[in-house]
Parts: structure tokens; C-alpha cells; sequence
């Protein structure tokens, strides 16, 4: 009984396995920038917050990134993720808050805005 369990799960596992599709990347929708935007001295690191939400249970959180352009003061900031083709998902909306490193910039005001 033990060994008839065993080659149902192992076949199951290796089905699942080789049917399995890799995760799509995708641009997750964000909803808000946040940034510090007084008291920064020349030496001081600079970081952006933004705020998402999962559609439902298929995506998953990836990279997060800042494209920075210094000569128009504009930092475009987003947020990565994969989106599984296969399974159930459950339409659930989950936020998620993400904290990107932008580093040293020169003095200025900075236009901050979600990546297209």
C-alpha cells in the first residue's frame, strides 16, 4: 500500500513538474509615492516608499527599481512582479508597501513619478 502511495505521489509530482509554465513578468499597478522631502544634507541616502496592490493570489512581488534622471530631476520609480498561468487564483486584492534605494542626488526638486 505504502509503495502504490508513493509511485501515485512521484508520478503527480513529475506530471506536475513537466507541465508547469514559468511565471510571466509583469508591471504591478502602483498607488502611491511616498518621499521624505526636507532635511536631507549632501551626504544623506535618499529612499522612495510605494504602495500597490496584488490583483489576486496568481502575482507575486518581484524587483523594485528607480530610473534616475538628473539632468530634468525626474526619478521614475517601479515594481516587478510575476503573474503564475497556471492554478487557482483567488480574486483577493493584497497591498503591498515596497522601499526603493535612489542613493545620493545632486540638490534639487525631484519629479517623481510611476514608471509607464
Amino acid at each position: 500500500m505504502k509503495a502504490t502511495l508513493k509511485v501515485i505521489f512521484g508520478i503527480q509530482f513529475v506530471c506536475g513538474v513537466v507541465h508547469a509554465s514559468p511565471p510571466e513578468a509583469v508591471f504591478l499597478p502602483i498607488d502611491n509615492i511616498f518621499a521624505v522631502q526636507t532635511g536631507f544634507d549632501a551626504n544623506d541616502t535618499v529612499e522612495v516608499a510605494v504602495q500597490g496592490h496584488l490583483p489576486n493570489t496568481c502575482y507575486r512581488l518581484g524587483k523594485s527599481t528607480a530610473l534616475i534622471d538628473e539632468v530634468n530631476n525626474q526619478i521614475l520609480v517601479n515594481v516587478d512582479g510575476f503573474l503564475k498561468k497556471q492554478g487557482v487564483c483567488l480574486e483577493v486584492s493584497t497591498p503591498f508597501l515596497e522601499v526603493i534605494q535612489i542613493g545620493l542626488l545632486k540638490a534639487g526638486n525631484y519629479n517623481i513619478q510611476a514608471a509607464p
